[in-house]
């Protein structure tokens, strides 16, 4: 009877033991199987990101290839905006007997003349500011004998087709119209540094000769504007002004 009773219990030992290896196997079954799902959502979340990256790249060189692109259109589009310029260019065609008006910027009296060496007709402007009226045709002539005149800014011509024809536009854009000449000291500092650097030698020696007439005078003058200006002059405001100042007080002690 003893043996039976081993023979049950061992059983029944045998049975849990079965059990419990079972429900190990499971345990680990059950781990393994999680392990394997996080592996597969790694691997899942990696191919998105690479999907991501993949697009990121795509789209980035889109954009280099469109950069690079412009980086020529502009080349592109200067050629077409000239072409279409010099096709579709309207010629000017100005009569002869028209009468175009002329402004003296010139401190004294100006003579322009239709033929070399001061022949032909004779066009007199006597001071700063004198405008007169000459017909085309004789202005055609005083432009080819005095170009330097009309270039520099000795003389203005108040008519654009006649600027446009005699390719003065560029040189017209460096000029200074006789207020801006007149009133360039009631600038603001910026302004007068702009217009004086950019005009030509002639228009420079006008403002100056202005200014130092001024302070000669007595006048007030700005002389803050004054230094703007000698920065861009060939010589010194105020030593000319002292040059003839002794000039003048040489003249009355003699």
């Amino acid at each position: 009877m003893a043996n039976k009773k081993t023979t049950k219990n061992d059983k029944v030992n045998e049975l849990k033991t079965e059990e419990k290896h079972e429900e190990l196997n499971k345990n680990i079954e059950t781990k393994s199987d999680e392990k394997a799902k996080i592996k597969i959502e790694k691997i899942e979340i990696s191919k998105k990101d690479l999907e991501f990256l993949t697009k990121e790249i795509a789209e980035l060189k889109e954009q280099i290839n469109k950069q690079a692109a412009q980086i020529n259109k502009p080349i592109e589009v200067i050629k077409d905006v000239v072409e279409f310029t010099l096709e579709d260019e309207e010629i000017v065609d100005i009569p002869l007997n028209r009468n175009i008006k002329i402004i003296s910027l010139y401190n004294g009296g100006l003579t322009l003349f239709t033929q070399d060496h001061g022949q032909g007709k004779k066009f007199r402007f006597e001071k700063f500011g004198d405008i007169r009226t000459i017909q085309y045709t004789d202005l055609e002539a005083c432009i080819a004998v005095q170009y330097k005149f009309f270039e520099q800014g000795y003389v203005m011509i108040l008519n654009k087709d006649v600027v446009k024809v005699h390719g003065l536009e560029e040189t017209y854009n460096k000029l200074l119209t006789k207020k801006q000449i007149e009133e360039i000291l009631t600038y603001d500092d910026q302004t007068v540094e702009i217009l004086f650097k950019n005009t030509t030698d002639h228009i420079r020696r006008v403002i100056v000769d202005m200014i130092v007439e001024n302070m000669l005078n007595n006048k007030y003058v700005d002389m803050n504007k004054v230094q703007i200006i000698n920065k861009y002059y060939t010589r010194d405001i105020n030593e000319i002004v002292a040059f003839f100042r002794e000039a003048q007080r040489t003249d009355k002690e003699g």
